[in-house]
């Protein structure tokens, strides 16, 4: 029981620097990418394309 907790505490220290890490990573580019890619590649064909 004591292993366990003391275990988990360490499992949780670094899984959270782990985590958050790989939780900034993808959580940055892809909206950052989902929005411009969606407005530049969405927005410009559109009016471009289907306006023109």
């Amino acid at each position: 029981s004591k292993d366990d907790a003391d275990n988990e505490d360490e499992e949780e220290s670094s899984d959270s620097e782990e985590e958050e890490e790989e939780h900034l990573a993808p959580t940055v580019p892809a909206p950052a990418q989902y929005s411009s890619v969606s407005e530049s590649d969405e927005t410009e064909p559109f009016e471009e394309g289907e306006t023109a």
